[in-house]
């Protein structure tokens, strides 16, 4: 798989680094489902797949200005909504 033909997603003009809630996707090498399987529609999570939703959940406290809302750890990737800086939006959790 080439990445030299990816066209940029991001939004012209927007600057990243401003306060915000941003949707992130972080996915493991080669698309490897370390993190559990899906049975019955309900993610099963492995220990590494729990160990993840454990490190998610800890981001607020190690990281100043640092907020979270909903995640979801899926076999090869975690999804989640993290808010950077000062923000009127509050998380629904």
């Amino acid at each position: 798989m080439s990445y030299l033909n990816r066209k940029s997603i991001r939004l012209k003009g927007y600057d990243y680094s401003w306060p915000g809630w941003y949707f992130v996707t972080m996915g493991t090498g080669w698309r490897e489902c370390f993190f559990g399987t899906v049975a019955d529609d309900m993610m099963n999570l492995s220990r590494l797949g729990a160990a993840a939703d454990a490190m998610w959940r800890e981001i607020p406290n190690h990281h100043e200005n640092v907020k979270l809302d909903i995640h979801q750890v899926m076999p090869n990737r975690v999804h989640g909504i993290v808010g950077f800086g000062e923000s009127d939006w509050k998380p629904r959790g």
